[in-house]
C-alpha cells in the first residue's frame, strides 16, 4: 500500500488522503502548521532543517502515552507567532494583550511529521484560541519556561494529504488532527508554578502535571542537541560542543574536487565498459601479436608518457622522441562485476531502476560519512558505496547520517580498522574489490597504501589526502620525510612538487611489490595537504618502467635555485630483425650525471628524492573535470 500503509513514515499525498485529516485553518492545516505531512527527520517543505533530541529527558504525559519512543525531532519555526492573549488583560488593555512568542515543533524520530514554518492567523487561533488556559489546545501544545511554545507535530504512520494519484487508506476523523494524545517538551525547561499565568503566558495548570512521570534519574541526563550542516547534497547532524565524531569544514573543496574525479572516472569506467561485446563477463585473452583495437583506453609508459582518456581505439604502437622513449600500450577494459545488492536485499537504487554495475566506492576513513553521503547522493551513476570507521561512535554517527539522508539502500557501514578490512580483499578476485578507494587520513597515508593498493580493481581509482606538508614538502624532517615517503625533500619554490612527486612514489612502490602500475591522473598541494588521483592496472610488464619513471634531484638551494634530474635506469627501445616488433630494454642509467658544484653560480648542491619523475597530471581527465564546471551550481 506504500505511503498510506500503517507501517510507512514517508507521508507526502495520496488520492484522497489517508490517515488523520488536517483539521487546522479551516481544515487546511495539521497541527504542527504543514498542509503536506512527511518523514520526521527530513527538511519541511517550508525548509526548516531539523535536529535530533536524544535522551530520556524528553518526558511526556504517562497517564496519556508515556514518554516518547524514540528521539524527536525538532523543528523550530524561523518566524515567531503573535495572538491576543486574554489572561494577560489589565486596565490598559481590557480585551487582552498582543504577544509574540518562538515555536518549536516537535516530531517522534521515525513517524510521519506535520510541522511547517505556519504563521496563518486562522491556523493560529485554531491551535491556540484567545490565550487562555481554556482556550489552549492541551492535546499539542505546551510552553517553556522562557517562553517557547512547543508544539507536538507528530502524526501516525500511514498518514498522507489528499491531492495525489496514489490509492488512498481509510481517513480516521479526530477533534485533534490524529495527533498522538502527547504533551511533551523538554523536562528542564518546564515551568510548574502558577505565576507565570499572571504575567500572561500560555502554560499547563500545576493540576495537569499531577500525573507526569518525572523520575529524578531520568531528568539529570543529558539531551543532545545536534546541528544540521549542509554540504553539496547531503547534509549531516552535528553535535553542538565538543564532538566524539571529527568533521572538518577546511576540507569542503577536498570533497567537492572528489566529487568530481570520481564522476570523470566512473563515467569513463562505465563508457569502457558498456563497450565490451555482450555476455563476456570474463578477461579477454590478448591476440597473439599483443593487439586489442576493441580497447578504449591507452596508457603511455615511460617517464614521460602521458595516459590518455580517449574515446578512439589504439591505432598502431608509436615510438616517441626522446632519451626516455615511451610507447603507446593498450589496456583492457575492466571485468564486469555483478551488482552489489542494497542492504534490504531489492535490486533496485533510490532512482527507482534496476542498478547495472555500479561503482563501488570505499571510503576507508569515514569518520561522519560526509563524503559517503555525498558520492551516493551526487554522482549520476549507480553506487555502492562502504562507509568505514574503526570508531563505534563514528559508525553510529554515520548509520544516523545515512538514514537523514534516507540513503539507506545505498550505503553500508563497516566497523572496522582500515588496513585490516582492505587487508581481507588482497588476493580475491576482482569481483569483490572495490573500484575507488578514498583515503582521507589525519596526517599521512602511508600506512593505508599498501593495503589500499591490494583492495582495488585492475583499473580502479586510489584517491589519496596527505595533510602533513611539513614532512613531504618541508626540508626541516628530511630523516622522517624519508622514512614515510622513501625519499628526501627538495628546498625550494618547487618543494611542494617534490612533496607530490615524493607521495607518488610511496604509492608505486607499494604498488609494484604486487605487480601494479600506477597513473596519476591529478596530483594537487592545497593549502596544507596533498590531494592525489591515481589510476592503478594490475599489470607486471608496466611495473618494469618504474625504475625507469624514478628520479633524483641535484638542487642548487642555497644558490641560484637551479635544478637538475637524473633517472635510475633507462627504459630504451631496440628493434629486431621484425620492424614491427618493437622490444623495450630496461638498463642501468650512467651516473652521475651533475657535478657537485652548480654550473651556473658555484654553490654546493644537495640530492633529493628519489621521488617519482613521470607527469604529475593526465590532461584529458582535467578537462573532463573542467568540461563539467559550467553546469555545476
Amino acid at each position: 500500500r506504500g505511503a498510506t500503509s500503517s507501517t510507512s513514515n514517508s507521508g507526502g499525498r495520496s488520492a484522497s488522503g489517508s490517515g488523520v485529516a488536517p483539521s487546522f485553518g479551516r481544515g487546511s492545516f495539521y497541527g504542527g502548521g504543514a498542509s503536506v505531512p512527511y518523514s520526521a527527520g527530513l527538511r519541511s517543505p517550508l525548509g526548516i532543517a531539523p535536529f535530533l533530541l536524544a535522551g530520556p529527558a524528553l518526558i511526556g504525559v504517562a497517564a496519556l502515552s508515556g514518554a516518547w519512543l524514540y528521539g524527536v525531532y525538532s523543528y523550530p519555526y524561523n518566524q515567531q507567532i503573535t495572538f491576543n492573549n486574554v489572561s494577560a488583560a489589565n486596565s490598559t488593555y481590557p480585551n487582552g494583550v498582543n504577544q509574540t512568542h518562538p515555536v518549536d515543533c516537535l516530531c517522534q524520530q521515525y513517524s510521519v511529521c506535520g510541522c511547517d514554518d505556519n504563521t496563518n492567523s486562522t491556523y493560529v487561533d485554531s491551535l491556540l484560541g484567545n490565550g487562555s488556559y481554556n482556550g489552549l489546545n492541551h492535546s499539542l501544545v505546551a510552553v517553556s519556561n522562557n517562553g517557547t511554545i512547543y508544539i507536538n507535530g507528530t502524526l501516525p504512520n500511514g498518514t498522507t494529504a489528499a491531492g495525489g494519484t496514489s490509492a488512498a487508506g481509510h481517513i480516521v476523523p479526530s477533534s485533534t488532527s490524529g495527533y498522538l494524545v502527547l504533551v511533551a517538551i523538554l523536562g528542564k525547561d518546564l515551568r510548574h508554578n502558577s505565576s507565570i499565568w499572571s504575567e500572561g503566558f500560555l502554560q499547563f495548570s500545576p493540576r495537569s502535571w499531577s500525573s507526569v512521570s518525572m523520575a529524578p534519574e531520568k531528568l539529570s541526563a543529558e539531551v543532545k542537541k545536534l546541528n544540521t550542516i549542509k554540504e553539496g547534497s547531503a547534509s549531516i547532524l552535528v553535535p553542538e560542543g565538543p564532538q566524539d565524531v571529527f568533521y572538518n569544514p577546511i576540507q569542503q573543496f577536498n570533497r567537492d574536487l572528489s566529487v568530481l574525479a570520481i564522476r570523470a572516472f566512473g563515467e569513463d569506467r562505465i563508457a569502457r565498459v558498456a563497450s565490451r561485446p555482450p555476455g563476456r563477463n570474463h578477461r579477454r585473452k590478448r591476440p597473439k601479436n599483443g593487439r586489442d583495437h576493441r580497447s578504449l583506453n591507452t596508457v603511455k609508459s615511460g617517464p614521460e608518457g602521458q595516459g590518455q582518456i580517449t574515446d578512439e581505439p589504439p591505432t598502431k604502437r608509436q615510438k616517441v622522441d626522446s632519451e626516455d622513449k615511451a610507447v603507446t600500450q593498450e589496456q583492457d577494459p575492466p571485468e564486469v562485476d555483478q551488482p552489489e545488492k542494497p542492504q534490504d536485499g531489492s535490486n533496485e537504487s533510490n532512482h527507482g531502476h534496476r542498478r547495472q554495475n555500479p561503482i563501488s566506492i570505499l571510503d576507508a576513513l569515514s569518520a561522519t560519512g560526509l563524503r559517503a553521503l555525498r558520492y551516493a547522493k551526487e554522482l549520476p551513476f549507480d553506487t555502492v558505496v562502504t562507509a568505514n570507521d574503526m570508531s563505534k561512535d563514528a559508525t553510529a554517527s554515520i548509520k544516523q547520517n545515512i538514514k537523514h539522508n534516507g540513503l539507506e539502500d545505498r550505503i553500508a557501514i563497516s566497523t572496522a580498522n582500515a588496513q585490516a578490512y582492505m587487508y581481507t580483499l588482497a588476493g580475491n578476485d576482482d569481483g569483490t574489490k572495490y573500484d575507488v578507494v578514498d583515503l582521507d587520513p589525519y596526517g599521512t597515508a602511508v600506512p593505508f597504501l599498501d593495503a589500499a593498493v591490494q583492495a582495488l580493481k585492475s583499473g580502479g581509482l586510489l584517491c589519496v589526502t596527505c595533510t602533513d606538508a611539513g614532512i613531504f614538502a618541508s626540508c626541516g624532517y628530511p630523516e622522517k620525510t624519508y622514512s614515510l615517503y622513501g625519499g628526501l625533500p627538495i628546498k625550494g619554490l618547487h618543494s611542494h612538487e617534490g612533496g607530490l612527486r615524493l607521495i607518488l612514489h610511496a604509492i608505486s612502490s607499494s604498488a609494484s611489490r604486487y605487480g601494479i602500475a600506477v597513473e596519476p591522473l591529478l596530483s594537487l598541494s592545497i593549502d596544507f595537504y596533498a590531494r592525489l588521483f591515481v589510476r592503478v592496472k594490475q599489470s607486471p610488464a608496466d611495473v618494469k618502467f618504474l625504475a625507469g619513471r624514478t628520479m633524483v634531484v641535484y638542487n642548487c638551494d642555497a644558490g641560484c635555485g637551479a635544478w637538475s634530474t637524473q633517472y635510475l635506469a633507462r627504459n630504451s627501445i631496440y628493434s629486431n630483425k621484425n620492424p614491427n616488433n618493437i622490444v623495450w630494454k630496461h638498463s642501468f642509467a650512467q651516473a652521475p650525471t651533475s657535478p657537485p658544484l652548480c654550473p651556473h653560480c658555484g654553490f654546493k648542491t644537495h640530492l633529493s628524492g628519489p621521488m617519482f619523475g613521470g607527469p604529475l597530471h593526465n590532461h584529458a581527465f582535467i578537462h573532463r573535470i573542467l568540461d563539467y564546471l559550467p553546469s555545476l551550481n
